[in-house]
């Protein structure tokens, strides 16, 4: 007998007093497969089961004691044997006996005499149709927790689903649905379509009606999204599934599925804003004002409206951050930006940032503003004056009072600057030029200036290649002897031999080369070929002269001028005497203590220090006794005025008759006349140099000069 017990032989219980009976109950079951147990009452038969569960029983009603419906209804009673097969065995088949059999639980009854082939069909009947039952139990089970899972995922989805009989616009809601809009069932009020809609707003009511006629019509599935009212009037967005459906015979029915997503939306909701506004002022932030500013270039190009950008930046912000804390630092930030909104009209644009906008914030301290509409000049003016203003009362920030100053740059849309990016970058340059100007003050962007500062970024582009290339020359200018007009020394002077510009002098390029951090090697370049040269005419047999060098102020008190200096002259063999290092007053207002020890190490070379262009800086005496120069230089702009009667001939006179009782060298630049000549050699200044001794010229031509005055 096939049956759902795997590899094991079903057992059967068969109950009756009578042993032949039961012998022969018990062959007729064996035959067909069953493993037989045995009780002769109906307690003993209760006792077998406690130890093991049969999966069939053949169960005489006549026992002594407990009689077999009783011992049936126990059985019953027991879980285990709630669901196997009881076939009872009665010699009475009277109505209320029967009656009585299936109430006490019975599966079948079998009337006596036995048939034992009879029953050996009936009980292979009950086993197929157990074995189906169980199944079927078992399934149903399974559907009941899939549809309780079901249930459960569609709470936790926040998802619930209607029907809509079109004919009727009668709908079937979930329960997840009711709870989505705040309703409970009705009974015998079902929802209708005419209520449902009216929970959505007017906007999203087409796309919807579109969709369920759509579902009517037979196409294909429609997937949307819209908002929807729940009973306390507060706006939920919902992802629908529509489809159609079929109902009874006949019926044709629609479906939806709606999802609760207005938690989804908040976070996208949220994370735009991140992404658009800055998250310490919530001003908008660069991206937000890079696209708006997109617009208003576009719009301005086409109905003539104009407009300016004001690229505001706290100056000496950083202060406040050392000295308060970046908590104090956060709070002031916030404070600024709330009174640029109060300091600008309702129709221009603020904001935070290191690029630019009606008010931004991009970044750090920096806060741009967008000034729309028809901005002239002056409406830009009258908005940088007013934020200067308002900026300029004190913050009270926790128990601090906090002044404030800022730069502001300006740049106007024009046909000329009328792209978004060149707007924000040039109202960025106007506001350094304001800064570097002491701040506290507004700049309009000037393309002149710009052009010039594009001018330097492309020399100090190409500086670095034109050391490389060979592209730099030195020229030499004589210093000679104010009394036999000998050549004593000569000046290095650097030229630039540009690709594209031509000769470049120095002051064209030495700026670019201090700021793009090249001066030390454009330094160590002239120091090392000019030593060189020196060496040269030595071997070409010209009487021996020093050479004076010029080193600028960055090089003199932040590189590595003395070990530079040390490794030219070992590789050059030149005599230290013979090398003069000529520096500015600027490199001595340094760090007094690095200067201090710069100036002992070369002389400890024994490299002489000369002071250039003295007279145009701060022409402190006591540079000339702290520092130990050995010669100082009279700038041209003195000796341009040596005629009878100025001034500047007795500032001349005096500081030569200083410097010769402090047994300091007097260089005089710029001698172009015999006049002057005449006048410094009188007052015993020690040497010429200008273009009346011999102007600037190449080695070749002072070698030939040299030969002449030597």
């Amino acid at each position: 007998m096939s049956d759902d017990h795997g590899s094991r032989a079903p057992l059967a219980l068969v109950v009756d007093d009578d042993p032949v009976l039961r012998t022969v109950g018990a062959e007729a079951l064996s035959a067909i497969g069953f493993e037989i147990i045995e009780a002769e009452t109906g307690e003993a038969a209760l006792s077998v089961t406690d130890a093991r569960t049969p999966d069939l029983v053949l169960l005489d009603v006549q026992l002594p004691g407990r009689d077999g419906l009783s011992t049936c209804e126990a059985m019953r009673a027991m879980p285990a044997l709630a669901d196997v097969p009881i076939l009872i065995v009665t010699g009475c088949t009277d109505a209320g006996t029967i009656e009585r059999t299936f109430q006490v639980g019975a599966t079948d009854f079998i009337k006596k005499p036995l048939d034992w082939q009879l029953m050996q069909h009936r009980v292979r009947f009950l086993m197929r149709a157990n074995t189906a039952f169980k199944d079927l139990k078992s399934t149903l089970s399974d559907l009941q927790d899939s549809r309780r899972g079901l249930e459960a995922a569609r709470e936790l989805g926040h998802m619930g689903t209607w029907e809509l009989d079109p004919e009727s616009s009668r709908m079937l809601w979930s329960d997840e649905l009711h709870r989505l809009v705040g309703t409970t069932p009705t009974p015998g009020a079902p929802p209708s379509w005419e209520g449902f809609c009216s929970l959505v707003p007017d906007e999203d009511r087409h796309a919807l009606g579109k969709a369920v006629s759509d579902a009517i019509a037979g196409q294909r599935p429609t997937t949307l999204e819209h908002r929807l009212l729940d009973v306390r009037g507060e706006t939920r967005f919902v992802h629908q599934y529509i489809e159609a459906a079929e109902g009874l015979p006949g019926e044709h029915m629609v479906r939806g599925t709606i999802q609760d997503i207005t938690g989804r939306r908040r976070a996208e909701a949220q994370v735009e804003h991140l992404k658009t506004f800055d998250s310490l002022t919530q001003l908008p932030n660069r991206a937000f004002l890079r696209n708006r500013l997109d617009r208003l270039v576009r719009r301005g190009g086409k109905d003539g409206s104009s407009l300016a950008i004001l690229c505001v930046d706290l100056d000496r912000f950083d202060r406040v951050n050392q000295a308060l804390g970046y908590a104090t630092a956060d709070e002031l930030l916030r404070a600024v930006g709330e009174r640029l909104l109060d300091s600008v009209r309702a129709t221009d644009f603020v904001g935070r940032g290191v690029e630019l906008p009606d008010v931004s914030r991009f970044g750090g301290d920096e806060f741009t503003i967008v000034l729309t509409g028809l901005v002239q000049e002056a409406t830009a003016r009258r908005a940088a004056s007013r934020i200067l203003h308002a900026l300029a009362e004190p913050f009270e920030v926790g128990d601090h009072s906090i002044p404030l100053s800022a730069s502001i740059g300006i740049a106007m849309f024009n046909d000329e600057n009328n792209d978004a990016d060149a707007l924000i970058n040039h109202a960025g340059v106007a506001m350094t030029w304001a800064k570097k100007g002491g701040g506290g003050s507004y700049r309009f962007f000037d393309p002149i200036a710009n052009s010039s500062a594009a001018k330097q970024l492309a020399l100090e582009s190409d500086l670095a290649a034109a050391i490389e290339n060979d592209e730099l020359i030195l020229d030499y200018q004589p210093q000679s002897d104010a009394e036999t007009g000998g050549l004593v020394a000569v000046e290095a002077l650097v030229r630039w031999n540009h690709p594209r510009h031509g000769r470049l002098m120095p002051g064209d390029f030495i700026p670019a080369a201090e700021a793009c951090g090249l001066i030390g090697a454009l330094g160590e370049w002239v120091l090392r070929r000019a030593c060189r040269q020196l060496r040269e005419w030595d071997e070409a047999g010209l009487p021996q002269f020093r050479i004076g060098v010029n080193v600028s102020s960055v090089q003199f008190n932040h590189g590595r001028l003395v070990e530079t200096v040390r490794n030219v002259l070992d590789e050059s063999g030149l005599d230290p005497c013979r090398l003069e290092i000529e520096i500015t007053e600027t490199a001595l207002l340094g760090n007094g203590e690095h200067v201090l020890h710069t100036c002992e190490a070369l002389r400890e070379l024994g490299v002489g220090l000369a002071l250039d262009d003295f007279g145009t800086g701060y022409s402190s005496l006591s540079h000339l006794f702290q520092f130990q120069i050995d010669a100082l230089k009279i700038d041209r702009s003195f000796t341009s005025r040596i005629h009878p009667g100025d001034r500047a001939c007795g500032i001349i006179a005096a500081v030569i008759a200083m410097a010769k009782r402090m047994g300091i060298t007097v260089v005089a630049e710029g001698v172009e006349e015999v006049e002057q000549e005449t006048f410094l050699r009188d007052e015993g200044c020690d040497l010429l140099q200008g273009y009346g001794i011999c102007r600037p010229a190449s080695p070749e031509k002072i070698e030939a000069w040299a030969r002449e005055h030597g």
